[in-house]
């Protein structure tokens, strides 16, 4: 998968392996939004391609461009969302038994999910605009900052028994997504694809447990994100199973 090329150890060895990736991926999007001009049909890629502010309309590098941020951007930290959320639960079975046992948890249970296992482990660096006193820290102009988002959620003076996993944790105000203005705009669907994730593999998987050991999983090298490479799991299928 093209999404599995940028998945990798940033670096400039690694950066031209991706070359070939990126140059068929901007071919492919290029080809789409052309089919969607001549022949429009329902969808993302359609409405951006037909969006329209002051008589101006996207032009098609700022169209790739987006389509490219809308696609990577919420793959690999849902995926994680999802596949963290399913280990914590492998690894805490009083949680799980709550969880399978309660529907109304559903929410808090995604919401300590990302509190207590971070998709996204930190925000890109920022600058500072002018010199500051940021919280007893002197900073200069220019002086570059990164916000530690997995380490605020664990902070223990916002947090009860911050590294507890407490699907029931009320109130969780964590900054999984960020916050203010710069919140995450995929927050929503992200919550919802969980959602429905698990909703799907609870209710038509049986018996299901980790096949391997919680300390031989191998975890992702990227860079800024936190999940399993892969989750092996056993498990026996429903007799019947709703589509």
């Amino acid at each position: 998968m093209w999404a599995e090329k940028f998945a990798i150890e940033p670096n400039l060895f690694n950066f031209l392996k991706m070359v070939p990736s990126l140059n068929k991926i901007e071919k492919y999007l290029r080809a789409q939004i052309l089919h969607c001009r001549n022949t429009p049909r329902a969808g993302l890629l359609t409405e951006l391609v037909q969006a329209e502010t002051n008589g101006q309309r996207l032009t098609e590098d700022e169209l790739v461009a987006m389509a490219v941020l809308l696609l990577f951007a919420g793959f690999l930290t849902t995926t994680h969302l999802i596949g963290n959320g399913m280990l914590e639960l492998f690894r805490h079975p009083d949680q799980r038994d709550q969880f399978l046992s309660d529907a109304s948890l559903m929410e808090s249970a995604i919401n300590e999910i990302l509190r207590y296992t971070s998709p996204v482990q930190f925000t890109k660096p920022m600058r500072a605009a002018e010199a500051m006193n940021f919280y007893g820290a002197e900073l200069e102009k220019g002086d570059i900052l990164m916000a530690i988002l997995a380490a605020a959620n664990v902070d223990p003076t916002v947090f009860e028994n911050p590294d507890q996993f407490d699907i029931s944790r009320k109130p969780n105000p964590h900054i999984a997504f960020g916050a203010g203005i710069h919140v995450c705009l995929g927050m929503k669907l992200a919550k919802l694809e969980a959602r429905v994730s698990f909703q799907k593999l609870w209710s038509q998987l049986k018996n299901m447990e980790l096949a391997v050991a919680p300390e031989e999983i191998q975890w992702s090298r990227q860079k800024g994100v936190r999940g399993p490479q892969c989750l092996p799991i056993r498990f026996e299928i429903m007799t019947s199973i709703e589509p």
